[in-house]
This record gives C-alpha cells, structure tokens and sequence, in this order.
C-alpha cells in the first residue's frame, strides 16, 4: 500500500498543478476577424478544480497513519472520481467567470454569439486525475506489508537497552 500511496501522493500534487493550465479560450466568430477574448485557466472557472485535488492529497497524507488507510483512501478515490467527472461533463459557457470575461472585454452581458474553445489543460487535468485514482485503487486493493521485528528486539537485547539499565 504504500508504494502506491507516495506514487497517488506525488501525482496529486502534480493534479493540483494541471488547475493552473489554460482551460477554454474565448473567441467572437462573428466578427471580421476571429478575435480572441481570453484564456481561462481551471481555478478561474471553478474552484473545485483547486479544492479536490488539494482533500485528496490531505487525504493520502492522513492515511499513511495505518488505522486511517482503510477508510481514506477509498474516501479519496470516490472524491476524485467525482471531481474528474464534474470537470468533464461541465458546460464551461455557464460560468461565470466567461460571462465576466465577455462582460469585460466586449460590455455584453449575454454568452450567445461567443465560442468556447477546449485548451489542452482539461484533458490534462482530467488523464492526471485518472491517474491518481487508479494509484489510490491500488494502494487500496494492495495488501498491506507485515512488518517483522529485528532479531536484536526479539531477543530484547537493543541497542539503547544498556542505556535505560544504567538509569
């Protein structure tokens, strides 16, 4: 488990980069020229984008307590899927932040005649997202390691034992 815990824990703050990637830019196609407006970045769009990422990553840092593990990381795992599948089936033209936009750039306050264009950090955020929910899978499925005792605590005879005789 925890090898594949350290791996989701890495891969969820490398996720929680991806929400500073550009999203969706906006273009007026209707004009002579087709004019950019703007580029949105993730944490523009939605907050979300910064905050699941950021419990998961929480979350796997909790769960290495062992007691924890078994009910946060499946935990994690339900907490990112749902934030992959809210980034992906959003309607991007309904939020505010491109309303804002327009509103800025052009004094329209209607998204009608204006285009949303998906930039690549969507799908990045999206594949890394699916990454780190498969690593959570299996830190979650993964057996968890026995740790054994050295021979010298066994037998009782550690290092430090000589120490506490002499106090």
């Amino acid at each position: 488990m925890n090898r594949f815990l350290n791996i989701a824990t890495i891969s969820s703050i490398i996720w929680f980069g991806t929400a500073f990637l550009a999203w969706v830019k906006v273009t007026d196609p209707h004009s002579e020229s087709v004019v950019t407006l703007g580029t949105l970045i993730g944490q523009e769009l939605s907050t979300l984008s910064l905050l699941i990422p950021g419990i998961v990553f929480l979350m796997t840092v909790i769960a290495r307590y062992q007691k924890l593990a078994m009910v946060l990381i499946p935990a994690a795992v339900l907490i990112a899927t749902a934030g992959i599948w809210f980034v992906y089936t959003s309607d991007w033209l309904s939020s505010s932040a491109v309303l804002e936009l327009i509103a800025a750039q052009t004094g329209q306050a209607s998204v009608t005649s204006f285009v949303l264009q998906n930039q690549s950090g969507v799908m990045i955020f999206v594949v890394i997202g699916a990454i780190t929910v498969s690593l959570l899978t299996a830190a979650t499925i993964q057996k968890p390691q026995k740790i054994t005792a050295r021979d010298s605590e066994v037998s009782g005879d550690s290092p430090t034992q000589e120490l506490w005789d002499l106090q």
